[in-house]
């Protein structure tokens, strides 16, 4: 796009350039009509140069009489052509002024020349004699009539050579002035313009390769680099590696500090790991906190190691920014050439899949990309797209599972269940999809969505008159999350007319132990918000007692591979048992999951477990099979009767 003071330059150019064209298109029209005129002037001035030498010569022959028709003939022409050139004269436009007074003045045409002429009429038409004709010729004053003749031709030739010249000085003006102008142009408009110009495109070409926050070389100057290196090393049989590297933690000083320390952080860690590489290695920033190390001239992998080592060390050294020190940490993904033979954007593909691994194995390492894991992470990936495109295209619903007291016949809740109804799979439980994207950002937009249709399912039922509370599984990375509570509270506050105490969360056991502060911490402020927590698979984890003591959790669920066992199994039976127990101990209600038989309720409420769920109650429903399910459902008549 033009800026204003290119656009200015432009425009004044054209404009100069313009009148330049116009002006000198005016005068050159000017001096060529005057040249055509002049032309005719030299060639009326001739004409009559022409008929003074023969009407000259033949006044001076001794025999007039001889020639008297020639005389006639040319006498009358050149009286005829005088004063036709006379008439034409006195008209021009361009004549001089000077020119037309000396002639009017002076040439007069003689009175014994127009009797002359009536008299060659008169013999032409035989009204006169030849005697008196001859006679008349020879009265004519002869001088009178060769110097009017000839000064009509000096007076045209004088005034048509003065403009000539005239014309010659005004052609060479306008031609300097022209050049002059031009070169004006030049120097003051089209030479700045053309600087300007020159640099709008250098601006713009560092756009296009540079990174406009580390001036680092961008993603498409790194594919030209690493074409251009690929091809390099096939000439001189050497390998060269890529390293795709991520930065550990930066999202969180980002949240805490800001964008504006974040860009600082970045600008300082992209310097330090510049610094760390060789002479004629590449780096670039391809956008966020993701870089990438084109390392060149390796003679073996082992070469690679000691610029990897030094880029993880740049990365991770710590960075004061103020009175702060921000610390990071880099994941790098490595792959080689040619030894993964592939294209440009595949060689950089497997190095981000290598970056990956480095950065579930713990992070603050390097992992070298091996071909025999791309077909796993291809298939993980593409799950991950499938399951995205399939929350987009709104292909996921909740099937709800009743929860009972089989004392009193009481439906005292349901669990919401995901399913995809998948357009060729057709109902996809749960388990065949959640793997696939836990520990992924995604797996937080799934599970918001389940909390936010459970919301809805309470909220409808409440219009219907059915008043049940939900229980909805989130995962330990949900939990984790240092907003969750946060964008729980705005889920509550679309659905105002739900009561927080309908809603209830169950987590698994397992999943409290990796950062117990953390999930402490969000269970209080959910708790706060009205919303209850269950804690879901018991027995399977490795709880302390006081863990369980501490979480804010006011039901333990019995995770159902020991209730389904326990008829047959006495170790199961014990667990369950222990597990009643415990949670009587610390005043916590207990359900337990997998009741599959009739025998399985009367064994837990002989252990004094009255809440229950499992297929022997009923199996996951749509949600509008509920509301008849709930009216209909009666407790078998044997748990009724049990009195304990």
């Amino acid at each position: 796009m033009m800026t204003p003071s290119i656009r200015f330059r432009y425009l004044l150019a054209v404009f100069l350039l313009a009148t330049l064209v116009t002006t000198s298109w005016v005068w050159f029209s000017k001096i060529i009509s005057q040249q055509n005129q002049d032309a005719q002037v030299i060639n009326l001035a001739g004409q009559q140069r022409m008929l003074s030498q023969r009407i000259a010569l033949l006044f001076n022959r001794t025999d007039k009489a001889g020639e008297i028709d020639v005389v006639n003939k040319l006498l009358k022409n050149a009286v005829t052509t005088f004063a036709s050139n006379h008439n034409r004269l006195t008209n021009l436009k361009n004549i001089s002024d000077e020119a037309k007074s000396l002639y009017l003045g002076e040439i007069q045409l003689d009175a014994r020349s127009k009797t002359l002429i009536n008299f060659v009429n008169s013999f032409i038409k035989g009204l006169t004699s030849r005697e008196l004709l001859v006679q008349q010729i020879a009265e004519i004053d002869t001088d009178r009539l060769l110097y009017d003749l000839n000064l009509v031709v000096s007076v045209l030739e004088s005034d048509a050579q003065n403009r000539v010249s005239s014309l010659y000085q005004t052609k060479t003006w306008i031609w300097v002035l022209t050049m002059t102008l031009l070169i004006l142009i030049v120097l003051f408009i089209f030479e700045p313009m053309k600087r300007l110009i020159t640099r709008k495109i250098s601006d713009l070409k560092l756009v296009a390769h540079y990174d406009l926050l580390t001036s680092l070389p961008n993603q498409v100057l790194l594919t030209e680099r690493l074409s251009q290196a690929m091809k390099h090393c096939q000439r001189r049989n050497q390998s060269l590696a890529v390293a795709f590297m991520d930065l550990d933690g930066f999202k969180d000083v980002n949240d805490l500090h800001g964008h504006d320390v974040g860009d600082e952080l970045l600008i300082e860690v992209a310097k330090r790991m510049k610094e760390a590489l060789r002479e004629g290695d590449t780096l670039a920033r391809i956008g966020g906190d993701e870089f990438i190390a084109v390392m060149v001239d390796l003679e073996n992998i082992e070469d690679s190691e000691p610029p990897l080592k030094r880029l993880l060390k740049a990365a991770a050294d710590p960075v004061n920014l103020g009175d702060a020190a921000m610390q990071v940490s880099a994941s790098i993904g490595v792959s080689l050439y040619p030894q993964d033979h592939v294209d440009v954007g595949l060689l950089m593909r497997h190095a981000d899949q290598a970056m990956y691994i480095a950065k579930q194995a713990g992070k603050n390492r390097y992992h070298f990309f091996d071909a025999t894991q791309d077909s796993a992470i291809t298939i993980q990936w593409k799950n991950i797209d499938d399951i995205r495109s399939a929350l987009d295209r709104r292909e996921f619903l909740l099937h709800y599972q009743p929860k009972v007291n089989m004392r009193t016949s009481e439906v005292i809740g349901v669990e919401a269940l995901i399913r995809w109804q998948h357009p060729v799979r057709g109902l996809v439980p749960p388990l065949d999809f959640l793997p696939a994207i836990e520990g992924h950002a995604l797996s937080l937009e799934l599970g918001e969505w389940v909390i936010y249709t459970a919301l809805s399912q309470i909220n409808q039922w409440r219009s219907m008159g059915l008043a049940l509370p939900i229980s909805v599984n989130i995962s330990a990375y949900q939990l984790q999350q240092r907003n969750f509570s946060t964008r729980l509270a705005a889920s509550l506050s679309a659905h105002p007319d739900v009561n927080p105490h309908y809603l209830e969360l169950e987590i698994l056991e397992t999943g409290v132990l990796s950062d117990i502060n953390q999930v402490f911490d969000n269970m209080s402020a959910c708790h706060d918000l009205g919303v209850r927590f269950a804690l879901d698979d018991f027995g399977t984890g490795y709880s302390s007692l006081t863990h369980i003591k501490r979480l804010p959790a006011y039901l333990i669920k019995i995770d159902q591979s020991f209730v389904r066992d326990m008829l047959e199994d006495v170790d199961d039976l014990a667990i369950v048992e222990s597990v009643i127990g415990l949670a009587k101990t610390f005043k916590r209600e207990v359900i337990a999951e997998g009741v599959e038989t009739i025998e399985h309720g009367v064994a837990l409420l002989k252990l004094d477990c009255e809440l229950a769920q499992g297929y022997g109650i009923a199996r996951p429903m749509p949600s509008g099979n509920i509301p008849e399910w709930v009216s209909n459902w009666k407790a078998d008549d044997s748990w009724q009767a049990y009195k304990g």
